[in-house]
């Protein structure tokens, strides 16, 4: 019955409620920090706060329930309890909650650890093997020891340390009601401390190791007491209408923090001096504070603020965006097809200046019908229309020269070599000529040297003038 009223007792401490704000009021606040469990953001986690109440840090954050926290003797590291990995496991800590370590890895439940003096090992209470059991384990979880053996299913919980490592303190149920017990490291030497109808439980050591702080129902409802290491000189320090619990030293044993529902009803954590007076609460929060354990050192600085910077990494993505192929729209403007246009134009009027099918139409000279001579100027018969004001271009006597040869040096020329066999009647000559002006108009891509063809067409022009100059002298001859 008492086991079963103690654990109801305890289940009721894992009410959550929404946050508030804490704040904390105490007395000539000693050194050292508190660490506790409360459920102040929706589930439990562990919180840690100077020994006055200021510098509230959360220092876990999880869906799951952090619980019972155990500051190591230098309050460098924390361990706790977390149901993060499915079943309640023993975790370490820094003390700024970095650096989370799980210890134990076990189908049962593992609770309650308590830190050696010398910060090497750990005591815990745990189910394993059937009924809850004390054990002890290296601070890195390697070399369990079982330190209890108890056939009854009445439990050995909430070990502690002594001072000198020499001893840890427990509660058991297995004499029919909880009482404090005392053994040597190994599990050995088991003795009890106190004996009493109610029950007795949560010791914890005072720093010189003369005094254990624990918590009894013997009054009729649960209180704080203190005795010596031995069970005698039993003093009773709290004395309240409700339920004080889960006492805890200050590193310099002049003050003992716990949890007390006096004021309204709701888990607060208060502290007070070692004989019961001067009591201050720490916190003050709708939600459940709890299971306080304290040590040397300063409160951590939140780790929280360091995530905070990542929020300025969104800007980055933002550069992305900024070349969002707002220039591939730039080629897109095409005025390389207005320039293609342009040349085309200007090529089309530089065919025109082809002088070439100027002078070929000079082969009509019909009238030269009798002389045979004239078949040997026959290049230049066709300029007999043309060549009236022509005459006057000086004789030409070097007629020596009135090989034909020269006109081939003209495209036009080659057309020619047709009306070479004596005078052809002026009708053939009358037809090549509107071929030659067509032929060379698209074919003629010789404008680009234009020296050459005028040179050409100037000698050309004068062996025709030559030629004219001869028929004349000739036909003036024959009248």
């Amino acid at each position: 019955m008492a086991l079963a009223a103690l654990l109801a007792l305890f289940a009721a401490f894992g009410g959550a409620t929404p946050f508030t704000q804490t704040t904390a009021q105490a007395q000539s606040p000693p050194d050292g920090h508190i660490a506790f469990e409360s459920s102040r953001d929706g589930n439990p986690e562990i919180y840690a706060m100077n020994a006055d109440g200021s510098g509230l840090v959360r220092l876990t954050n999880n869906s799951a329930a952090d619980q019972h926290p155990a500051l190591s003797p230098d309050g460098r590291r924390i361990a706790f309890v977390s149901e993060r990995d499915g079943n309640p496991e023993i975790y370490a800590m820094n003390a700024d909650g970095s650096g989370v370590v799980r210890l134990t890895n076990n189908s049962a439940d593992d609770r309650r650890p308590s830190w050696s003096p010398d910060g090497r090992r750990i005591a815990f209470e745990s189910r394993r093997d059937g009924n809850p059991e004390i054990y002890a384990m290296n601070a890195d979880g390697s070399g369990f020891v079982r330190l209890t053996r108890n056939t009854a299913d009445d439990a050995d919980l909430n070990p502690a340390w002594s001072p000198d490592g020499r001893r840890i303190a427990f509660e058991s149920g297995r004499d029919g009601n909880f009482e404090i017990y005392a053994m040597n490291a190994d599990g050995s030497g088991v003795a009890r401390l106190t004996t009493y109808s109610a029950s007795d439980s949560s010791p914890s050591w005072s720093p010189d190791g003369r005094r254990i702080a624990f918590q009894s129902d013997r009054n009729g409802n649960w209180e704080i007491y203190a005795m010596n290491a031995d069970g005698s000189g039993l003093a009773r320090l709290t004395n309240n209408s409700t339920h004080d619990f889960r006492p805890s030293w200050s590193p310099d044993g002049r003050r003992i923090a716990f949890m007390s529902s006096r004021d309204g009803g709701n888990w607060e954590i208060y502290a007070m001096n070692a004989d019961g007076s001067g009591v201050a609460r720490l916190t003050n929060n709708s939600a459940y504070d709890g299971a306080p354990s304290w040590a040397w050192g300063q409160a951590p600085v939140p780790p929280t603020p360091t995530p905070s910077p990542t929020p300025t990494f969104t800007p980055t993505p933002s550069p992305v965006p900024a070349p969002t192929f707002t220039p591939t729209p730039s080629p897109v403007p095409a005025p390389t097809n207005t320039p293609v246009p342009a040349p085309t134009a200007s090529t089309a009027p530089a065919p025109t200046n082809t002088p070439v099918p100027a002078p070929t139409a000079l082969p009509a000279p019909a009238t030269s019908d009798t002389p045979v001579p004239a078949p040997t100027a026959s290049p230049a018969t066709a300029q007999t229309d043309t060549p009236v004001p022509a005459p006057t271009a000086s004789p030409e006597p070097a007629m020596a020269d009135t090989p034909v040869p020269a006109p081939t040096v003209s495209s036009a020329a080659t057309a020619e070599p047709a009306p070479t066999d004596t005078p052809i009647p002026p009708a053939p000559t009358d037809t090549p000529l509107p071929p030659t002006p067509s032929a060379p108009e698209p074919a003629e891509p010789t404008p680009t040297p234009p020296p050459v063809v005028a040179a050409v067409a100037a000698q050309d022009c004068e062996i025709r003038q030559g030629m004219q100059a001869r028929l004349q002298s000739v036909r003036d001859t024959i009248t």
